[in-house]
């Protein structure tokens, strides 16, 4: 098993799978890089802000290459948790339903605290983030090969 298997290959595509361990550690890396992705957009702009005399043109001209890199740090993340559940046995499209469900309960609980000043869909929302970031981290993947492909913790 090589933890480092996705970054040469097709970790960019849903192809594949990725056990436990090798999930969390990328999940850390891209922890780690998503928080300076971060920091590096909230700098940057307030640098070119202040640079270009609170010019908003100057600062979305440094937006558009981070709004790139971003989309690319959530493409990539999304491909991984693909493969997370791709071990487990089940479908991408589950990932799918679990952010369209986050979605909507997050835009609801929104509108609902504006309206009503209750939190609770947004409580329900980020509990619902927690079940399916645990299940990731401790969920066992299936033994042997599955539809998805090779055991990835199969001694070869």
């Amino acid at each position: 098993m090589s933890l480092w298997k996705p970054a040469y290959g097709k970790f960019l595509w849903k192809e594949g799978r990725m056990n436990r361990l090798a999930y969390l550690i990328w999940w850390l890396i891209l922890l780690g890089a998503g928080t300076l992705i971060a920091l590096l957009t909230v700098i940057g702009a307030a640098v070119v802000l202040a640079v270009s005399g609170g010019s908003f043109v100057a600062a979305g001209v440094f937006l558009v290459p981070m709004g790139v890199i971003i989309l690319v740090y959530v493409w990539i993340s999304i491909m991984f948790v693909i493969k997370r559940v791709h071990d487990m046995g089940y479908s991408g499209g589950w990932v799918l339903l679990f952010y369209i469900l986050a979605f909507v309960l997050g835009i609801t609980g929104f509108v609902i605290e504006l309206l009503l000043d209750s939190s609770v869909m947004a409580v329900l929302a980020n509990l619902l983030g927690l079940a399916f970031m645990l299940l990731l981290f401790f969920k066992k993947g299936t033994a042997g090969d599955n539809r998805y492909g090779p055991d990835p913790l199969a001694v070869k």
